[in-house]
């Protein structure tokens, strides 16, 4: 990842700021963790049989013309994500050799509401509905790794030090916010049998990185580098359409636009007491530019008496994440001599590439409603790829390719639902033997240091609570 050299002490920060975007990619996990709403997570992130439901304004807005009323819906979903890296060891120029300690994520469980109401219009207009919501993308926010600071604080210094931390140039913390304010509509033709919609988008991003990076290579002392910035307004779309040929059986495909995040913020540099006399930096202001992905999804469900099901395949456009770029504004080093370097524009290639899945999932109605509440169990399993070459491979975002397991359950009474699903992922490990990440020096060392080499380990799992309510009741539908 090499940055072009314009004067002896400019690739100081040139670096510092590439280093700081580099855990940048986190902010794309968005769409890896399937899926918002207890119900599509217990049916293993199915929902074409959804389509007549709230859910529609987030998934497939063709449904919103084809509920039967007023529906509420809202949710809330805790992951827990499982990241481990143990580093390949490093032969010091003594000949000695670090062995690195495994390190893990101690980032903990990560919430992710969401909420949403649809509404298809009475009377001569019943062939319209509408939609209104908010949520995140069904991705983990925050990650925690060691942090050199707090170990060095403790007394850990050189190598015991470098082998507690085998992280701290690719991350030490991230905490990412990312929510969508939604509105749709949605029409139907030829007696409800065809169906089209639309969701406009407004996407607010808010993200804060820590990592480190050497300051002075031959004494492997390091610099911090934190970077906070904030997109308060970037417009999305959501597309669908669905097709029910006879009763119980809906086709259905959905697409939603890439997200191109462009986020103002600040970059700090926290340089080691030895370099402070050195140089210094001027201004903190710069611009974050990344685009989330696009996401296409198609299914088909079939529903009868007291059973339905569905298959769907998804396409995760991640292609979209080719690169990273960084605009300083009027950020400068400083010499001792007061002369001023202007950082210029700084480019991370990427190279991430599509990813595709499968999801196959259902339900079973197995008591009505009468005297008790209606129950219905939910099941489902889904496949997915995996969007990064291990030779970008980093601890900022691991999955693997993998397989999901999910299941649930779902009470209705009168009117109301309440359910409870979660979804357990298959532990996945990736080892990286070429890896093309080094670790990020001030000042480019002759021999570069790779860190990104080693053995990945991830497993996640995920639970979620809905509650809803119809207004107007459907037609026994296979779940509320």
């Amino acid at each position: 990842m090499p940055i072009p050299q314009r004067t002896r002490r400019s690739p100081a920060l040139r670096w510092a700021l590439a280093v700081a975007i580099l855990p940048v990619s986190a902010l794309a996990a968005g769409y890896d963790i399937p899926e918002d709403g207890a119900l599509p997570l217990g049916q293993g992130g199915t929902v074409t049989g959804l389509l007549d439901t709230a859910y529609a304004l987030q998934f497939n807005p063709a449904g919103l013309a084809l509920g039967t009323g007023l529906d509420v819906r809202a949710d809330l979903r805790v992951i827990d994500h499982g990241i481990s890296f143990a580093r390949d060891p490093r032969v010091l120029p003594n000949g000695n050799e670090i062995d690195y300690a495994k390190v893990s994520n101690t980032g903990g469980l990560y919430p992710a509401p969401r909420a949403s109401a649809s509404f298809r219009l009475p009377g001569k207009l019943d062939f319209l509905g509408v939609g209104l919501g908010g949520w995140g993308p069904p991705g983990v926010g925050r990650y925690r790794w060691p942090d050199p600071a707090k170990l060095a604080a403790q007394g850990m210094e050189g190598e015991e030090l470098e082998a507690a931390t085998s992280s701290r140039y690719s991350l030490i913390s991230s905490d990412i916010i990312i929510a969508m304010l939604s509105a749709g509509a949605g029409a139907s033709l030829l007696g409800g049998k065809l169906a089209f919609g639309a969701v406009f988008e407004a996407v607010y991003a808010d993200v804060a990185f820590s990592q480190s990076l050497v300051a002075l290579p031959s004494a492997d002392i390091d610099a911090r580098i934190d970077l906070t910035a904030t997109d308060v307004f970037t417009p999305a779309g959501l597309f669908g359409a669905a097709w029910r040929p006879v009763e119980g059986l809906t086709f259905a495909a959905s697409y939603r636009t890439i997200i191109p995040v462009d986020a103002p913020g600040t970059v700090g540099v926290q340089l080691p007491e030895i370099a402070k006399n050195i140089a210094h930096v001027e201004g903190n202001k710069a611009t974050l530019q990344q685009n989330l992905p696009f996401l296409g999804r198609a299914g088909v469900s079939y529903a009868r008496g007291r059973f339905a099901g569905s298959l769907e395949g998804i396409w995760e456009g991640w292609s979209a994440v080719d690169r990273l770029v960084v605009t300083p504004h009027d950020i400068f080093i400083v010499d001792t001599a007061g002369k001023k370097t202007k950082i210029e524009p700084i480019i991370v290639e990427k190279h991430w590439v599509d990813a595709f899945g499968a999801r196959l999932g259902g339900s079973a109605r197995v008591l009505d409603e009468g005297t008790l509440p209606g129950l219905t169990v939910l099941a489902g399993g889904l496949y997915e790829g995996n969007a990064i070459p291990p030779q970008y491979q980093g601890v900022d975002f691991v999955t693997g390719s993998r397989i999901g397991v999910s299941a649930g359950l779902s009470g209705a009474w009168k009117g109301f639902s309440l359910t409870l699903s979660g979804m357990w992922f298959t532990p996945s490990t990736v080892k990286v033997t070429d890896s093309r990440m080094p670790r990020v020096a001030a000042t480019p060392e002759p021999e570069p240091q790779i860190i990104g080499n080693g053995t990945y380990e991830t497993s996640a799992w995920v639970l979620a609570a809905g509650l809803s309510w119809t207004g107007y009741a459907p037609e026994a539908p296979a779940v509320q």
